[in-house]
């Protein structure tokens, strides 16, 4: 097989600062890719109509650029939507505040984050360690992947892109062109240089790169990905005993979901600062200022992530009085008493997480349509789906979110689907409307739309005399 031609790999810098720009620019023609590089969100914007970027630098501050009416929210949205093999690097100096945070994960689950505050030197290091990322025998050099021992190398974009996301814990999602030459890339490694990586398919289009030691069944093509950290499905468990914190993470990646743990609610709401759970798992057996923590936190996650569902957990909780307290802090909080065990919990997880909703159902943390077998993989999905489960459970989204949802609501029509995403205000849910009565509700819609046929006057006959 001959060597592998492909797209030169692009990064696209969206920088409003000129001088900032042209440096971050240099140092990526360096590293042997081709800078798109943009002063402000229509650039950027514009860009994505003809660029094919893996990495993306994107400055969130943007106060030097020129207004016009194009925000880096819509770039990030952009990327999220069409541009699944590319990676966002966001960079800022307020990251630290958790509002930005938020802001980030809400819009792109994946994006990485740099400190503005540590400089441009850190941030042109940090892309320069990606753009140079190593796995087992292959190693990005100049904007392609070499197999060392054979000192081969496969030039398209993508299996540089396959590389750095791998290296940062995540798949790849692709188009039909992308994925052809994923698996001329597979090909290569199989047969032309017989590499010690594999690319690993999953279902619509997903790739990753892992080890051929690691177990491979013959069906990971139809099997949902597995779960990868900086994804989607992320499960936080606050629990104050060891024990149960093992056991509940060990469940929890049973059931191919991402466990992030804590021990205290201190620990929670650091960990909180950086990610976004789909769901939170919370022991409130505690007393004192131990328990008036975790009641905070309760809160807090009730009025700051209206996307993320909390389940509580604790061996006193058929009392009605714990739970009227539970629903003080949080009035769609999930409770389950423990006095029996962890039994009924895990039972409890495995149906929440597994939610099945008309013609849709969740597996390894993505929405999947069982008709066509396509998935939906952002978070938001997967907590109106596990809401719908639930009955009671109200989802209350923020701007950014609801456009989520609405987006959620697009891909259920586009798959055909009889399930629709409805609200009302901030508040979202998910309904079952099937085909027909879809239909009757549109031809009725159609009736009243058109006017009512008015019959020609009758003629009234002449009165003789009158």
């Amino acid at each position: 097989m001959a060597e592998s031609t492909g797209a030169r790999p692009e990064v696209l810098v969206l920088e409003d600062d000129p001088e900032q720009l042209q440096q971050l620019a240099q140092a990526i023609r360096e590293a042997g890719l081709l800078p798109l590089v943009a002063e402000h969100p229509r650039k950027a914007l514009a860009l994505l109509h003809t660029g094919r970027p893996i990495l993306a630098v994107i400055d969130l501050d943007m106060s030097l650029a020129e207004k016009t009416g194009y925000t880096v929210e819509q770039v990030l949205e952009r990327l999220l939507e069409d541009f699944g093999a590319c990676t966002p690097i966001i960079y800022s100096a307020h990251v630290d505040r958790i509002e930005q945070r938020e802001r980030v994960a809400r819009i792109h689950p994946y994006a990485q984050i740099q400190d503005k505050k540590e400089g441009l030197a850190a941030l042109i290091e940090r892309l320069g360690k990606m753009l140079q990322a190593s796995l087992g025998d292959l190693v990005v050099n100049s904007g392609r992947v070499h197999h060392q021992p054979s000192g081969k190398r496969f030039k398209h974009r993508v299996a540089v892109a396959l590389v750095v996301a791998t290296k940062l814990h995540r798949d790849v999602r692709l188009d039909e062109t992308e994925a052809r030459a994923v698996r001329r890339f597979s090909r290569w490694l199989d047969e032309e240089v017989g590499s010690e990586i594999q690319v690993r398919p999953f279902r619509n289009r997903h790739y990753d790169l892992a080890p051929r030691a690691e177990p491979a069944g013959t069906d990971q093509d139809s099997s949902p990905a597995l779960p990868r950290q900086g994804a989607d499905n992320q499960v936080l468990i606050v629990d104050g005993d060891a024990d149960q914190r093992a056991v509940l993470e060990g469940m929890v990646r049973l059931l191919h979901l991402m466990p992030l743990v804590a021990a205290t609610a201190a620990e929670a709401e650091r960990i909180l600062l950086v990610h976004r759970p789909v769901l939170t798992l919370v022991n409130v057996e505690a007393k004192g200022r131990a328990a008036a923590a975790l009641d905070d936190l309760i809160t807090y996650l009730y009025e700051s992530f209206g996307d993320c569902l909390v389940l509580a957990y604790s061996k006193d909780l058929n009392s009605v009085r714990q739970r009227s307290r539970l629903e003080e802090l949080d009035a769609s909080v999930l409770v389950q008493d423990t006095s029996s065990g962890l039994e009924g919990l895990r039972e409890r997880l495995g149906k929440l997480v597994r939610a099945r909703f008309g013609d849709i159902y969740s597996e390894g943390g993505r929405v999947w349509h069982e008709k066509t077998g396509k998935t939906y993989a952002h978070r938001i999905a997967l907590t109106l789906l596990m809401a719908a489960r639930e009955q009671e459970v109200e989802v209350v989204l923020d701007q950014a979110e609801g456009r989520a949802a609405r987006r959620l609501h697009k891909w259920l029509e586009a798959v055909g689907s009889d399930v629709r995403v409805r609200h009302k205000y901030n508040t979202y849910y998910l309904v079952l409307e099937p085909a027909q009565a879809r239909r009757r509700a549109g031809t009725k819609a159609a009736q009243a739309a058109q006017p009512k046929k008015r019959g020609r006057p009758r003629k009234v006959p002449a009165v003789a005399g009158a």
